[in-house]
């Protein structure tokens, strides 16, 4: 058989230096295409490795910002804590004062209404503005005109009433009235 056998050999009709210049072609391909090769290995290896670098570089960085946003948040969490309990107290305050009314604005109704020479002792609210006020006086007719101007003011006083009068001393009266708040 003709090419196939252990001693054939092949007819090369090509020209020794065509097979040289074709020999080196190949080879300068083969080296071409392997420099190629290794040279995008080696662009891959140094892409990857400059990627890792930037990921750790971007990890790094938000890692150092968080750290940051932390410290800052630590600086103002207490602060921010007692705002919180500020508002809190304030709102209810603020419910309170709408709801009742200011005990000084109460007292200043009464203040108004002492005439000279009676000295209250005690003086005492409750919840439902029913008022008991006692004190001391020089003449039994002081304390008889505190009890009329209290009743002569119903827009601030209603249910007037004169619980008690006691003579103390020679010259000192002691009284108990109780009335309701407007």
């Amino acid at each position: 058989m003709f090419g196939f056998g252990k001693g054939s050999r092949e007819l090369n009709l090509i020209p020794e230096e065509e097979q040289k210049l074709r020999t080196k072609k190949i080879r300068l391909v083969t080296i071409g295409v392997i420099g190629l090769i290794l040279g995008l290995q080696i662009a891959t290896i140094f892409g990857f490795v400059a990627l890792e670098q930037a990921e750790k570089n971007t990890r790094e960085s938000l890692e150092q910002e968080l750290a940051t946003k932390n410290s800052q948040w630590q600086s103002i969490a207490s602060p921010a804590e007692q705002i919180k309990v500020t508002k809190s107290k304030l709102a209810t305050y603020n419910s309170f004062t709408t709801s009742h009314q200011n005990p000084n604005s109460k007292i200043s109704q009464i203040r108004e209404s002492i005439p000279v020479g009676v000295t209250l002792t005690n003086l005492s609210f409750s919840k439902t503005n029913e008022t008991t006020v006692q004190g001391t006086a020089s003449k039994p007719s002081v304390i008889y005109q505190f009890f009329n101007v209290l009743q002569d003011r119903p827009e601030d006083f209603d249910k007037v009433e004169l619980d008690a009068i006691d003579k103390d001393s020679v010259s000192s009266y002691s009284f108990i009235i109780k009335f309701s708040l407007k």
